[in-house]
C-alpha cells in the first residue's frame, strides 16, 4: 500500500486498538470463568465447574479457523475494512448477549447451551479479526517495517487481554467476591458492547488497499499445495506459543484461586501486572 507517514500511523493505531478492543471481548470470559462455572454449570466439585467453564472457553478456538476461512477471503474480495468492522460487530453483540443470559437456575441446561453457541460466535469473530488485522498491518507497513507494524497488531491482542484482566479485577474489588459470583460477572460482558462500538467507529475511516474483487481460485488450496511443510512448522510454533500463553496468563488466575486460595481480585491484579511487563517485550521483538 502506497501510504503517507500519517496514514501509516493511522493504520498502526487502528490495528493495535482495534485488535485490543476485539480481544478484550474474547478474553474476558477466561477471567470470570469461576463465576461462569457456578452460574451455568452447577456441580458439587469446584474443579468440575472450572473444567466445564474452560471447556466452553476452548470451544471458541474450534471456531477460529472457520472464522478465518470465511472472513479472510471476504476481506480479500471486498476489503479489509468491511471484514474487520463486521468481525468486531459480531463480537460486541455476542458479548452483550452473554452478559444478558439467564443462568442454569433460571432456565436449566438451556443456559449452558446458549453460552456455548455465543462462545462459538466469539471464536468465529476473532478468527477473522486476528489474522485479518495482522495482514492489514503488514500491507500498510513501509518497506522493511512489516515486523514492527504487525507486532503492534499482535500487541493489541495482549493489550485486550490486559484490559479484560484489569476490568474483571476492578469490578471484583468494587462489588466484592459474593456479588461478583452472583451478578458482577455480567458487567465486563455488557461493557463489551461499548468496546465493540468503539472499535467499529475506529475502523470506519481506515485506509486500505483496493480489494481483489472476484477470484476464481482458492487461496487456501494454493497455500496448502505450495507451502504444506512451512504450514506444519508454523502450526507447531503457534501451538507452542498458545499453550504457554493461556497457561501463564489466563488459567493461572483460576489456579491461584483454586490451589493457593488467593482472592479473585488479587489473582487478576497479579495477572494484569505480568501482562503489562510482557507488552513492551513483544513490541521490541517485533522491532528486532
Amino acid at each position: 500500500m502506497d501510504l503517507s507517514p500519517r496514514q501509516r500511523r493511522q493504520a498502526a493505531i487502528a490495528a493495535l486498538l482495534g485488535n485490543a478492543l476485539e480481544w478484550y471481548d474474547f478474553a474476558v470470559y477466561g477471567y470470570v470463568a469461576s463465576a461462569l462455572g457456578e452460574a451455568f454449570f452447577p456441580a458439587d466439585v469446584p474443579a468440575l465447574q472450572r473444567m466445564a467453564s474452560f471447556g466452553v472457553f476452548a470451544v471458541g478456538y474450534l471456531m477460529r479457523p472457520v472464522g478465518s476461512l470465511v472472513l479472510g477471503p471476504l476481506g480479500d474480495l471486498l476489503g479489509r475494512r468491511l471484514m474487520l468492522s463486521l468481525s468486531i460487530v459480531i463480537m460486541g453483540l455476542s458479548s452483550l448477549l452473554i452478559g444478558l443470559l439467564p443462568t442454569h437456575n433460571q432456565i436449566g441446561m438451556a443456559a449452558g447451551t446458549l453460552l456455548v453457541l455465543l462462545r462459538m460466535l466469539q471464536g468465529f469473530s476473532v478468527g477473522g479479526e486476528f489474522t485479518g488485522s495482522i495482514t492489514y498491518a503488514t500491507e500498510a507497513a513501509a518497506r522493511g517495517q512489516a515486523g514492527k507494524l504487525s507486532s503492534l497488531a499482535t500487541a493489541g491482542g495482549l493489550l485486550g487481554f490486559s484490559l479484560g484482566s484489569f476490568t474483571a479485577a476492578a469490578i471484583g474489588w468494587l462489588v466484592g467476591q459474593q456479588a461478583m459470583a452472583a451478578w458482577g460477572w455480567r458487567i465486563p460482558f455488557l461493557l463489551g458492547l461499548v468496546v465493540g462500538l468503539a472499535g467499529f467507529f475506529l475502523r470506519r475511516h481506515v485506509v486500505e488497499a483496493s480489494p481483489l474483487g472476484h477470484a476464481g481460485h482458492s487461496p487456501l488450496v494454493e497455500t496448502v499445495r505450495a507451502h504444506a511443510g512451512l504450514l506444519a512448522r508454523l502450526a507447531g510454533l503457534a501451538a507452542f506459543n498458545a499453550v504457554g500463553f493461556y497457561l501463564l496468563f489466563v488459567y493461572i488466575v483460576s489456579w491461584l484461586q483454586l490451589a493457593d486460595g488467593i482472592a479473585p481480585a488479587h489473582a487478576l491484579g497479579i495477572n494484569t501486572l505480568n501482562m503489562a511487563l510482557l507488552l513492551p517485550m513483544m513490541i521490541g521483538m517485533g522491532w528486532l
